[in-house]
């Protein structure tokens, strides 16, 4: 979320969602065919890839999980209904949109000012037991690279390299050291080797000092196609690249985002998964040269936000299947299944709290979910043309 923040979701999305439904997956897609409705045992002949979008913490979302009685934070019960999905998935890749770097981090704002503590918009550091929060949710890999990346300075960004890896979670975008840049982060399931990286479009105007550009990935052609190259080199099958990227607030993704996540898929990428417009897009299935299928979906929107106007509060968790072949020294995408959320926004106790909700589930399993009529109704209303919306871009 950038400073300059507008609001226009309603004129926007008044009649764009309402794409009509005739675009379908191709036969070898079976759109939901790989993890069932009520998060069944997944198949074990294929990895399962699961991302999310942008997880931000705005105030209300991080006093949500204070305990004054004990002056400490703890957000595990946002995540209680999504982590029983994320149980059946091989990896889990979200966008953390806040350092993690400590309360006594500080940014210089100029005229003698300094920003510190946990804080929320328009320079985000959220309280550390995050990390932990996450991990137990059910996450494996986190992309730091966002346009909050440099919210706490350089410090910051090691403060919060430093939070992630003390909670066991693998993380890229950003780095502490040029070796740690070059390194390529790969991960081995069920046969398929990963490799995953983050870029991301602009980190606020607050610029990384000269000598340590390594700091933070950046959306350059040139410097990615050199990191695809390395990880084939270094035994990658596959290869998602997440992108921090588009116009805040838009339905649908821009020519920029298209020709740029094309070229991606060009320079050896596989799977793009795309945020930072806080509201879902489309996604894509391309047909490359080789015959194999690639991905893009071009924003999955908010994970987790306080932001509620239009459809802010709405996002998606993408699911993909990889099927091994040849002896698991190659793979394909196999499956594509979409599982849109919702935040639930309410009060307990006199606080504010909050819940990421599987929409599909909840609507067909209510009683699983202490919700109000008037959120069950209205998400009701919103899911058939979220679904229409997020596959209007694939081919009859």
């Amino acid at each position: 979320m950038t400073p300059s923040r507008r609001h226009f979701l309603s004129k926007l999305f008044s009649g764009m969602f309402f794409v009509p439904f005739c675009a379908q997956a191709p036969p070898s897609f079976g759109q939901n065919s790989f993890v069932e409705t009520d998060y069944g045992t997944s198949n074990q002949d294929k990895a399962i890839l699961m991302a999310v979008g942008d997880i931000m913490m705005h105030k209300g979302n991080i006093l949500g999980g204070y305990d004054p009685k004990t002056d400490s934070y703890d957000y595990t019960p946002y995540f209680e209904y999504v982590t029983p999905i994320f149980q059946k998935a091989d990896w889990v890749f979200g966008n953390l949109e806040t350092c993690l770097a400590g309360k006594d981090s500080k940014l210089y704002l100029g005229n003698n000012k300094w920003e510190k503590g946990y804080t929320a918009w328009p320079f985000f550091n959220a309280p550390e037991v995050l990390a932990g929060n996450l991990k137990d949710a059910g996450f494996t890999i986190l992309s730091t690279a966002n346009n909050h990346a440099m919210d706490r300075g350089t410090d910051g960004i090691i403060g919060t390299i430093d939070t992630l890896d003390k909670a066991g979670l693998q993380h890229t975008g950003t780095f502490t050291s040029p070796e740690n840049r070059e390194s390529v982060l790969i991960s081995k399931k069920r046969g398929v080797n990963m490799a995953f990286f983050a870029y991301t479009y602009s980190t606020n105007g607050i610029h990384v000092p000269e000598g340590k550009e390594f700091m933070v990935n950046r959306i350059e052609p040139d410097l990615m196609e050199r990191d695809f190259i390395r990880a084939r080199e270094a035994g990658a099958d596959c290869i998602t690249c997440y992108l921090h990227f588009g116009r805040e607030y838009s339905a649908l993704p821009s020519e920029y985002q298209i020709s740029a996540a094309r070229k991606i898929l060009d320079q050896g990428a596989d799977i793009v998964l795309g945020s930072h417009p806080h509201v879902v897009q489309p996604y894509e299935i391309v047909t490359s040269e080789n015959e194999s299928k690639k991905v893009i979906i071009y924003s999955m929107g908010n994970f987790l936000s306080n932001m509620n106007k239009g459809y802010e509060d709405i996002g998606v968790i993408f699911c993909i299947g990889l099927t091994p072949e040849n002896g698991c020294n190659n793979y394909r995408i196999s499956d594509i299944k979409t599982i849109l959320t919702r935040v639930y926004k309410y009060y307990d106790g006199g606080k504010r709290t909050y819940r990421i909700i599987p929409i599909r589930d909840m609507l067909e399993n209510r009683n699983r979910y202490n919700v109000s009529d008037t959120f069950y109704y209205d998400t009701e209303k919103k899911l058939e043309e979220m679904e229409r919306h997020l596959a209007s871009m694939l081919e009859i």
